[in-house]
């Protein structure tokens, strides 16, 4: 099997469930900023309400009013993801007064904001930074509703949302670099954010705990628009990032098989990474993600490129100004490739999200099931292909096979095999 470095780092890290993800969403006070937790249905999840006057864990309560706008972002983050156990609801200009500049930590590894200050701004995106690379948190940030892009977004390290659909701040930002990096569908940025939000929180519980590689996947399962476009030295789309949300394809890829996978991977000061692989079909996607470093002002320069089996250059992406790389090609020709990642400057740890096309269909002979290596499907079961039951559900070995032993009894008569998200 080509590719066998990267499938098999992706697969020795195999996917584990962490019970009970813990968020956090930062509101502003317009006038209120409390989700209200009767207005959605999270019976499992614990909330919390923080700001400068102290935390409550009653709702109502003598901190702050409830918000309309917070009670709906809460529900669509408990839509994508309703595993998630506990929700720290902050308030906004005590989180990024206090919080974020003073590096003070808190319990969630993934924080939603739905609000954008009225501009990019330098020393704020630098916080955000500093913030995250210390403690490994993710931000995921509205873009804005109109104009340029705008800050915590813009920071580096956070995952920038527009709204697909709907109103949505455009990119480059302000220095060119490109943001946002991810749309969902929603008729805001407001409520476009807590769906990626949520996804990062599956990833989070499917096992995904690096914000490096929760960004790449989200970035590299995104879906792209008909009028999508991109450049060697513009990563992602000025309006679309990387494309719209598809939290299937991004676990898809992150339970990895012979076609998708990861890595968390360092590489070198001028060192190139190499990965070959075969392509199958003709669409080829890859994501490269690097952290501007804690107090650094600038960011290490790391490419990404594919070579054919002589080493000719088919594609690069190798923006000067980004610590994202992102590759499309949707007509490469059957063949032999190698995907490089390379660094330009200092050693750096990235994260590697790729994509080698849709999976192989399964094939039902008497009795295994043949697929994806180390995939999971159901087989389902009819005797009148009207009404379709599942009858077992099971993953395959590494050769991408399993035995099973059909019952022909009650409504068993024939058998087909639907591969799991």
């Amino acid at each position: 099997m080509r590719f066998a470095l990267l499938c098999a780092l992706a697969l020795a890290a195999s996917p584990r469930l962490i019970a009970g993800v813990q968020v956090a969403q930062v509101e502003a006070s317009a006038p209120g900023w409390q989700a209200n937790p009767c207005a959605f249905n999270a019976p499992q999840c614990q909330i919390t309400w923080i700001c400068g006057s102290g935390s409550a864990t009653n709702f109502p309560n003598t901190l702050g009013a409830e918000s309309g706008h917070a009670t709906e972002v809460a529900r669509l983050m408990h839509t994508v993801s309703p595993a998630i156990g506990q929700l720290d609801n902050y308030e906004a200009s005590y989180f990024t007064s206090c919080v974020i500049p003073n590096l003070v930590p808190i319990s969630a590894k993934i924080v939603n904001q739905s609000f954008a200050y009225f501009a990019r701004n330098t020393r704020v995106d630098q916080e955000y930074d500093n913030y995250a690379s210390k403690y490994n948190v993710l931000f995921v940030s509205g873009a804005g509703n109109s104009g340029w892009v705008r800050s915590p977004g813009t920071a580096y390290n956070s995952i920038s949302v527009a709204a697909y659909g709907g109103a949505s701040s455009v990119g480059p930002a302000t220095d060119g670099r490109s943001k946002p990096d991810i749309t969902a569908p929603a008729g805001m940025t407001s409520f476009s954010t807590p769906l990626v939000s949520g996804a990062a929180a599956l990833l989070m519980e499917a096992g995904a705990t690096d914000i490096r590689l929760l960004k790449a996947l989200l970035l590299n399962g995104a879906l792209k628009p008909g009028d999508w476009t991109n450049s060697p030295t513009a990563p992602l789309d000025q309006r679309y990032g990387a494309g719209v949300l598809n939290v299937s394809n991004s676990l898809r890829q992150f339970r990895a098989g012979s076609r998708c996978g990861w890595e968390l991977g360092t590489v070198g000061s001028n060192e190139v990474r190499r990965y070959a692989f075969d392509v199958p079909v003709s669409t080829v996607t890859a994501t490269l993600v690097w952290l501007r470093n804690h107090g650094c002002s600038t960011i290490n320069n790391l490419d990404l490129c594919v070579r054919s089996e002589n080493g000719d250059l088919v594609a690069s992406s190798r923006s000067a100004l980004d610590n994202v790389e992102h590759l499309h090609l949707p007509s490469l020709p059957v063949g032999r490739y190698t995907l490089e990642v390379s660094s330009t400057s200092g050693a750096e740890t990235y994260a590697l999200a790729f994509d080698l096309g849709n999976s192989m269909p399964p094939r039902l002979t008497p009795w295994i099931l043949n697929g994806e290596p180390n995939r999971s499907y159901v087989i389902e079961s009819t005797i009148d292909f009207r009404l379709w039951t599942p009858y077992l559900t099971n993953r395959t070995s590494t050769a991408g096979a399993f035995d099973f032993t059909p019952v022909f009894e009650g409504s068993a008569r024939f058998f087909r095999a639907i591969e799991l998200p």
